[in-house]
């Protein structure tokens, strides 16, 4: 077993001495060294660039013309769609909130509340207690759920068939 000390030592070749001082730079305006080439491959690039472009430019002047009537026609497309779903969206809205107007319609929205409430709160284990099917098997479990779900929506359905049509404004 070693000691800390023994532990702390430097292996060998690396001095346990005070490091080497940092050297200091100058620090100037100007650049120069690899700054300044750096800015000439900078400059040298730009100008490349610059006169293919203008070949380009020369040799292709149909192609420029194409292009903008191009996204001039992709612009008019993506205007008539957007106006499309905007147009979609607020008849949904209108539809949606005359329906909600139906007691029928509302009573669906509140159910679906309420039975996600109840999913959420049984999956985090606080109505468990509430509505207890420890004392069933796990296939009967899954009977009595398929039951109270065929249950309410048979109702569901017998009083919306009934009651829907008597709400419904045209």
């Amino acid at each position: 077993m070693s000691t800390y000390a023994e532990a702390a030592t430097p292996p060998e070749g690396v001095s346990a001495g005070k490091p080497k001082p940092v050297p200091e730079v100058e620090q100037t305006q100007d650049p120069h060294g690899s700054v300044q080439v750096v800015d000439e491959i900078a400059d040298d690039a730009e100008k490349v660039v610059k006169d293919a472009s203008d070949e380009f430019k020369k040799s292709h002047p149909k192609t420029e013309k194409d292009l903008q009537q191009l996204l001039g026609k992709i612009k008019t497309t993506l205007v008539d769609f957007a106006a499309t779903v905007k147009e979609a969206a607020s008849s949904a809205a209108v539809r949606s909130q005359e329906e909600l107007k139906n007691p029928v319609v509302s009573s669906h929205v509140v159910a679906a509340g309420v039975g996600a409430a109840v999913v959420v709160a049984s999956k985090t284990g606080k109505i468990n207690n509430v509505f207890s099917l420890d004392q069933f098997t796990k296939n009967q479990r899954v009977g009595v759920i398929a039951g109270v779900i065929a249950t309410v929506l048979i109702v569901d359905g017998l009083l919306t068939s009934k009651y829907y049509p008597k709400y419904k404004k045209n």
